[in-house]
């Protein structure tokens, strides 16, 4: 189905099985999405390549981190894609050490921190991404944990994203905010946001 060189492509193929094999005992995603390697790229690897389109070249030195990193999804597929180093904040010891399991395989440059957000340095991230962590009014609270001044913030979300903003400014957030798509992926792209006192 997709197209994509060696020895990514390798990479890849080596974390699908991986996924499979740990996800007949641990919750990393859904049974059905792993029935096969187009399967695997339609529910998956499409977030991870949506993220390497939509966000623009960074400096070697911009920190990035993936929030409730879980199966890795978007986190580690986008490190190895992008070849940018990613911190995988996972709270789930055993979803951590399947992280560090397939870092070791890949090859992947990431870091795998088996934390909660409000353990993790204040003022940490420039880019903040998620995928099925949490709604967006959580995810603005979170991301203040980690978020430096100016971050910007690339969530992969579905059909409830216009609620999901609507209940964050309910909530009492304001913030700028930009919906991007590639393909059959949607991102929430957010910058600026604090909560009104």
């Amino acid at each position: 189905m997709l197209s994509l060189a060696e020895p990514l492509l390798s990479s890849l193929r080596v974390y699908y099985e991986t996924l499979k094999s740990w996800s007949t005992s641990i919750n990393l995603v859904g049974a059905s999405t792993l029935g096969s390697w187009d399967g695997f790229c339609d529910h998956h690897l499409a977030d991870a390549l949506a993220l390497a389109e939509i966000i623009p070249p960074l400096s070697a030195g911009a920190v990035v981190a993936d929030m409730g990193s879980g199966a890795g999804i978007p986190g580690l597929l986008w490190a190895l894609i992008r070849q940018h180093h990613v911190h995988l904040v996972e709270k789930n010891h055993k979803k951590a050490s399947f992280l560090n399991l397939v870092a070791q395989k890949t090859g992947a440059p990431v870091t795998v921190h088996n934390l909660t957000f409000s353990d993790m340095p204040p003022d940490f991230a420039d880019i903040l991404m998620a995928r099925a962590c949490a709604p967006l009014v959580r995810l603005l609270d979170y991301g203040s944990c980690l978020a430096k001044e100016n971050a910007i913030c690339y969530f992969l979300k579905g059909a409830h994203a216009k609620d999901e903003l609507r209940d964050a400014v309910l909530a009492g957030w304001s913030f700028h905010h930009a919906e991007q798509s590639f393909k059959e992926s949607k991102v929430l792209v957010v910058q600026a946001w604090k909560q009104k006192q």
